[in-house]
C-alpha cells in the first residue's frame, strides 16, 4: 500500500468525470487543483500517478467514491480543458478559438488544408489535420479531447441531402467515441426549422416535414440519444439564419450578391416575415459558456435579437446599394433568387430567454441592421 501521503494532491474530479471504480485500471483521468492533503476513497488514498491522473492506493473494495471536499461548482474546476472543435477555421469557429483560448482553455482544431491550419493558429489554436468526412480523423480528435464542439457542415444548398448525411455520420461517430465518458458535446442546430409565425423557444420542436431541411434534425436526434442514454453531456445550440460580423460570408452577403446582379432588391410579400440573429462574437461566448455550465440533453439557441423583419433587411441593402425595392411573391423572386427566395419567406422569430437565463448569457455585440451599415458595403 503506498503510504507516502505527504505527496498527496487534492483534487477535483471533473463535471463529467465516471465515478472512480476498481475496475478503473487503477487510474482515472481527473484535474489537479489546490494544495497538498490526503485524498480518500472509502479511507483509502489516492496518490499522484502521471500528469493528469492519479492511483488509486488499494483498489480492493467492491464499489468505492471519491470525497473531493470541494465539489466542482466554480469555473476554476472547469477551465484548461482540451476541446476539440470541428469548423475551427470557419467565421464562427475562428471567434469561438479565441473566446476558448482565452479564457483557459486549449483547442485542437480541425484542419483539412494549409490555410485552415493558418487560420485555426492565429486564432490561438492547435490544428488537428482532416476533415469532416475523416471519420477516423474526426475520431482520433475527440479521443484526445476533454470535450468537443461540433460547427462544421458542408454549405452546399444544391446538395442538401449529401451535406445533412455527411452531417450525420460525423456527429454519429464522435458520439461512438464519446459515449460513456461523461464528456460535453455541443453541437450546431439551426432555428429555421421551427414552425413559422410564432416564437420559438429551446422548447418549441422542429418541423418534420420540411425535406432537406428536415434532415439536418436527425443529426440533432443523435445528440439526445448520446444525452439520454449514452452517458455523453450532448447539448444542441440552435443557430439563428445569419450569425453576422466583419468578415461574414454567409445569408447576408448573399442576399446583397443577388441584389447587386439583378438591379433590384426583393422580398417577399408584405416584407414582415422576421429572421433572429446573433454576432459571431456573441455566439463564440454562448458556446463557451454551454461548455462550462450546459446541462446534458439540453437546446440553447444563439439568438441576440429576437426578430428583424425582411423588409428592413432589403431596403437597408437597397438604400446602400442605391437599388430601387419591392416586395413580390415567392415565384417571382426565386426567379432570380432561386432556393433563397423560399428561405427568405421563413417567419422565424425565436426567443432566446431561457439560454440567456440558465446560462447567465448576454448578447452585447451591434445588432443586424448596425452591422450591415458598417462592414458589409
Amino acid at each position: 500500500m503506498m503510504t507516502n501521503y505527504t505527496d498527496l494532491y487534492f483534487i477535483h474530479l471533473h463535471p463529467f468525470a465516471p465515478p472512480l471504480t476498481p475496475t478503473s485500471n487503477v487510474s482515472q483521468r481527473v484535474r489537479r487543483a489546490g494544495s497538498r492533503c490526503n485524498v480518500v476513497a472509502d479511507g483509502f488514498a489516492i496518490e499522484p500517478y502521471e500528469d493528469g491522473k492519479v492511483a488509486l492506493a488499494e483498489p480492493t473494495l467492491s464499489r468505492f467514491t471519491v470525497d473531493t471536499l470541494d465539489k466542482p461548482t466554480n469555473k476554476s474546476s472547469i477551465s484548461n480543458m482540451k476541446v476539440f472543435v470541428t469548423g475551427a477555421a470557419g467565421f464562427i469557429g475562428k471567434s469561438t478559438v479565441r473566446e476558448l483560448t482565452q479564457n483557459g482553455h486549449q483547442v485542437l482544431g480541425l484542419s483539412r488544408s494549409d490555410a485552415n491550419t493558418t487560420a485555426i493558429t492565429e486564432a490561438g489554436g492547435s490544428p488537428h489535420s482532416g476533415s469532416l468526412e475523416d471519420v477516423e480523423s474526426l475520431k482520433s480528435g475527440a479521443q484526445a479531447a476533454d470535450a468537443v464542439i461540433h460547427l462544421a457542415f458542408i454549405h452546399d444548398f444544391s446538395d442538401l441531402d449529401r451535406s445533412t448525411a455527411v452531417d450525420r455520420t460525423a456527429v454519429a461517430a464522435i458520439g461512438e467515441v464519446l459515449t460513456g465518458t461523461g464528456k460535453p458535446f455541443i453541437v450546431a442546430s439551426g432555428t429555421l426549422g421551427m414552425p413559422p409565425g410564432e416564437v420559438s423557444t429551446e422548447e418549441t420542436q422542429p418541423m418534420r416535414n420540411m425535406g432537406a431541411f428536415s434532415e439536418r434534425i436527425k443529426a440533432a436526434d443523435i445528440v439526445q440519444e448520446l444525452a439520454k442514454n449514452k452517458n455523453v453531456r450532448g447539448m444542441l445550440i440552435r443557430f439563428s439564419p445569419t450569425v453576422h460580423g466583419k468578415g461574414d460570408g454567409g445569408f447576408v452577403p448573399r442576399l446583397i450578391d443577388m441584389s447587386r446582379q439583378a438591379g433590384t432588391v426583393l422580398y417577399t410579400g408584405d416584407g414582415s416575415s422576421r429572421w433572429p440573429a446573433v454576432h459571431r462574437d456573441d455566439a463564440a461566448v454562448l458556446l463557451r459558456l454551454a461548455l462550462e455550465k450546459g446541462t446534458a440533453g439540453s437546446v440553447y439557441n444563439a439568438v441576440g435579437e429576437q426578430g428583424v423583419s425582411m423588409k428592413d433587411i432589403m431596403t437597408l441593402i437597397g438604400k446602400r446599394l442605391d437599388l430601387p425595392v419591392k416586395g413580390v411573391s415567392v415565384e417571382e423572386a426565386a426567379e432570380s433568387m432561386s432556393f433563397f427566395a423560399h428561405v427568405i419567406s421563413m417567419d422565424n422569430p425565436t426567443s432566446s430567454e431561457k439560454t440567456q437565463k440558465e446560462l447567465g448569457w448576454q448578447p452585447v455585440q451591434p445588432g443586424l441592421l448596425k452591422d450591415m451599415e458598417a462592414n458589409y458595403f
